[in-house]
């Protein structure tokens, strides 16, 4: 396939994306447009029921004001009275009407009256508490809307807002009410559109149409009940009395909508209608811009095809004739690098490649000649290389001979040095077996000394504790002499108080019965002087005794001192002469180290002269070897010179075939150009 034909098949390609895009973005477009206007109606519904609660509130706000003032007036300034009521409430009509409110009005619960604010009297018998207004606002105890009506005078759409009002003690003072025109709110209403197409309808929580752009159905048609209106719009109308929010199809009169709806806070729900036949006039001046847009693309890039195809081909048409040049052979051909496109480049490339193939040839030419010439110098080296490797072997001969004498006396001298060598280390290990010997000597006896250490300490120790000892027990016993001496005392007194007691009794026999009760006493007195003799004389024996146990003590434990004094004095002595032991047994290990050191160095230069032997063994055996290959490699250069000699033959032949093979192409720069034509 040509690139013209490509290019024209790419063209088609695009046309097809183009119409595929434009189908998709009508599909596409259709459903995204569908998406936003049930945003944008969903949003303008809820932005209506705003304004609609908000204008309520605002009336509400207005009535609140008005009942709170009409309170205030009554509770605090006691005008109770029907004219001054009726002033007041004039006042608040004329202050208010720019707010769209007709009457302000108040009916007195106290005797049925009413003070309207238009001046308006009420007839006889007329009883504002029988009214369904009144009632209406003292049942819910609350601000309240009453159904919206044509008024008889302006025949507009009114609607009454009331409340109660109480004081302070909560008994019912009456109703305020105001009538409030409801032309505002249609205004409202009819404001709302979406994208400033469709219309808007409010109505009440029964389904009357309170306000709508068709007045004929104004206070007059039940969008709930009437069966002018389709089923899908009667249902739609349930769902709003029944407080939903959303949106809904439907046909009426051959005209296709769409509705939104929503409830409010005041009992009106409103809903916003919008033709879906703008949805399909949108989508079909979007699809008439695509296609215009289509065709106008389709016919540039038509026209861009056409002119870039036409322009490759013509120069690819000159390429296809230089390069024909080329291949028969005419290196001197010259493409055409006018323009600065991609084809200019690729001929500047293309000249380039020629030049140098150009280069190359001319080289090759010159190369094959000079080939030819070394050719048969190398063929004249190889026989001078084949007469001097001949030579070469006889001479390799001798020296294998001598190499392999050598390398058997090698051999015998290192059997000798590796019987030493064995030698030496037998006396290196058993040096080192007698040093570590003397090195667990050593390390015996120095624990030996810090056990001996350890045992004077504690012989030390135990000297302190015994000398510790005869001083307490010394200490004892001139405590146990103090006590013999309070013993005596005590023995003494108890002599003296015993004579005491005699004389008291013998006294007390003297006076008779006056005296009969101290002798009693005294006679207690002697036997407890008594007893405390015996018990002194008692302490006294126990007191001899320890006394005995002192000095005997005192005795055992000056000789345990003594003795344990002589243990410590031979202890220290035998420490001395385990330290000498220990300095003899180092010096010892020392001197058996210093042996074990030199036997291993023996040891190891007996290993480096029998590793040295051997190394210049093998290196013998090495040179055998490789006389034994140069030889072999001799005879193998021999036989490659001879190769080479006849390789250079073939080669200087194939030389002048190279030569007569360049020569085909013309290398001279006397030809005429041709070249390409660049693309405009």
């Amino acid at each position: 396939m040509t690139i013209k034909a490509r290019l024209w098949g790419m063209l088609a390609v695009i046309l097809i994306v183009i119409a595929v895009m434009t189908g998709i973005t009508y599909y596409r477009g259709q459903s995204i447009l569908v998406d936003t206007i049930n945003k944008t109606g969903i949003e303008t519904t809820r932005e209506g029921t705003a304004l609609i609660d908000g204008y309520f509130e605002r009336l509400t706000g207005i009535l609140n004001t008005s009942a709170e003032s009409l309170r205030h007036s009554w509770v605090y300034l006691n005008l109770t009275d029907e004219d001054n009521i009726e002033n007041f409430v004039t006042n608040l009509t004329n202050r208010n009407k720019r707010e769209g409110i007709m009457n302000i009005y108040m009916g007195i619960e106290k005797n049925g009256r009413l003070a309207d604010g238009t001046g308006w009297k009420e007839p006889e018998g007329y009883n504002v508490r029988e009214r369904p207004w009144y009632k209406q606002a003292v049942n819910a105890g609350k601000v309240v809307l009453t159904d919206p009506y044509i008024d008889m005078v302006t025949n507009e759409v009114v609607l009454s807002i009331a409340m109660p009002i109480y004081d302070n003690s909560g008994a019912l003072l009456g109703v305020v009410a105001e009538d409030v025109n409801l032309s505002s709110l249609s205004e409202i209403v009819a404001s709302l559109k979406i994208y400033e197409t469709g219309d808007s309808m409010l109505i009440t929580h029964d389904g009357l149409i309170v306000s709508s752009p068709h007045a004929e159905d104004v206070m007059k048609s039940n969008l709930l009940k009437d069966s002018k209106f389709p089923e899908a719009l009667r249902n739609v109308a349930q769902k709003m009395l029944d407080g939903e929010e959303g949106w809904a199809t439907y046909s009426y009169g051959g005209v296709d909508k769409i509705v939104f709806y929503a409830p409010t806070k005041h009992g009106l729900p409103l809903a916003v209608f919008f033709p879906l036949a703008v949805i399909t006039k949108i989508i079909r001046s979007l699809t008439g811009v695509l296609l215009i847009v289509s065709v106008i693309a389709i016919i540039v890039i038509a026209l861009i095809v056409f002119t870039i195809a036409r322009g490759l081909a013509r120069s690819i048409r000159h390429m296809e004739e230089a390069t024909n040049k080329i291949a028969d052979g005419d290196l001197t051909t010259k493409f055409d690098t006018k323009g600065k496109d991609e084809i200019a480049r690729i001929s500047e490339h293309l000249n380039g490649m020629v030049d140098r193939l150009r280069d190359l040839v001319s080289s090759v030419k010159n190369e094959a000649v000079d080939t030819s010439q070394r050719a048969e110098t190398l063929a004249s080296l190889s026989e001078e290389t084949v007469a001097s490797m001949e030579e070469v072997a006889g001479a390799i001969n001798q020296v294998l001979e001598m190499s392999e004498s050598s390398s058997s006396a090698l051999e015998e001298t290192n059997a000798s040095i590796q019987e030493v060598a064995a030698s030496a280390q037998s006396a290196a290990k058993s040096a080192t077996d007698g040093a570590e010997g003397s090195s667990k000597a050593v390390e015996i006896t120095e624990t030996a000394v810090e056990d001996v250490d350890s045992v004077i300490n504690n012989i030390a120790e135990a000297v302190q504790g015994s000398k510790k000892g005869v001083e307490t027990i010394q200490s004892l016993g001139r405590s146990v002499a103090d006590i013999s001496g309070f013993v005596a005392t005590i023995t003494s007194i108890a002599d003296q108080t015993n004579l005491l007691a005699l004389n008291a009794a013998i006294e007390a026999a003297r006076a008779g019965d006056a005296g009969r009760g101290f002798a009693v006493v005294a006679e207690e007195v002697r036997k407890l002087a008594e007893e405390s003799a015996q018990a002194a004389q008692k302490v006294e024996v126990l007191i001899v005794e320890l006394q005995k146990s002192s000095e005997s003590s005192i005795g055992a434990a000056n000789d345990t001192g003594r003795i344990l004094e002589k243990t410590m004095n031979q202890a220290s002595s035998a420490q001395e002469k385990l330290r000498e032991a220990v300095a003899a047994v180092v010096k010892v290990s020392e001197a058996v180290q210093s042996i074990a050191a030199v036997s291993e160095e023996q040891a190891a230069s007996s290993e480096e002269m029998t590793s040295a032997v051997q190394t210049v063994t093998e290196s013998t055996t090495e040179v055998v070897q490789s006389v034994s290959n140069i030889k072999n490699a001799s005879a193998e250069t021999t036989k490659a010179a001879e190769t080479i000699a006849q390789e250079a033959q073939n080669m200087s032949q194939a030389a002048e075939t190279l030569l007569s093979l360049v020569s085909q192409f013309r290398v001279d720069s006397g030809q005429e150009r041709t070249g390409l034509v660049p693309v405009k």
